[in-house]
């Protein structure tokens, strides 16, 4: 995996000098927050090494450097998951990839659908914590220093930041987030599983990037877009989850503008 970083980084910047303070994943249907950017560099994963495209609608697969109020930011819009059939090594690949480039501050979102019966479509919720149901770790390669790869992961999220944010007016919640495997959606049995677990929402991604970060202990934050309601039902779909996604999209926008720009 080294050489593989090595030769991305060497293309990266190749074509721009590359100096961000924050990078941000963006997740389903959540990739127009660079519309009124000032972009610096915008590359396809299709073309940058061992990138690749997802093959999920909402993932749009460009890499983008820019500046979001006045701070160098590295956007990463669309990511890989587990139930493509790419690895751990290959879904994780881009925060291998910031911890070399230097990158300290990682924002991590996704949409998820709600667990907490207090929880609605619209809502944000900040990750706190987190339950990895996946069955696999991030922290099983080559790259992965043996002596250090068994993670403390008490405080993963720096929730702290958000005492210095302005919430008022935003439709904000504060919970456990679950990853399960998917690309199924959640049985109504396994929501009430994980709603006695302790999780408030679930998603099919995020967790294991969480635990790469924290691994090279980087300063993290998850946020997650509530695009369904909690008692999960026959309407549940992706084509949903973007719809949702991008009805409130403005709202998450906002969010995350303040988090960049605080964090």
């Amino acid at each position: 995996m080294r050489g593989n970083l090595e030769e991305t980084i060497k293309y990266l910047r190749a074509r721009c000098e590359l100096n961000p303070e924050v990078a941000v994943v963006l997740g389903s249907g959540l990739n127009t927050l660079i519309d009124d950017l000032d972009v610096k560099l915008k590359l396809s994963y299709d073309d940058v090494p061992h990138f690749y495209l997802s093959s999920v609608k909402g993932h749009k697969g460009n890499i983008v450097y820019a500046n979001v109020d006045g701070k160098e930011v590295l956007l990463f819009q669309g990511r890989l998951h587990l139930y493509e059939g790419f690895s751990p090594d290959e879904v994780t690949f881009y925060v291998h990839l910031l911890s070399i480039i230097g990158v300290k501050k990682l924002i991590i979102t996704n949409a998820a659908g709600a667990i907490n019966e207090s929880y609605h479509t619209g809502d944000i919720m900040i990750v706190n914590d987190h339950i990895n149901m996946t069955g696999v770790s991030p922290l099983m390669n080559d790259i992965i220093d043996p002596n250090k790869r068994f993670v403390n992961m008490c405080n993963a999220y720096q929730m702290e930041l958000f005492d210095n944010i302005d919430l008022s007016g935003l439709p904000v919640q504060k919970g456990v987030l679950a990853q399960l495997l998917g690309p199924n959606y959640e049985t109504g049995a396994e929501v009430r599983m994980l709603r006695r677990l302790g999780a408030d929402a679930v998603t099919m991604s995020s967790v294991i990037e969480a635990i790469t970060a924290r691994y090279y202990n980087m300063g993290t934050i998850c946020l997650s877009m509530i695009t369904n309601e909690p008692n999960h039902d026959k309407n549940t779909s992706h084509e949903h989850v973007v719809v949702n996604a991008n009805k409130y999209k403005a709202t998450f926008i906002d969010l995350l503008t303040r988090v960049i720009k605080a964090f």
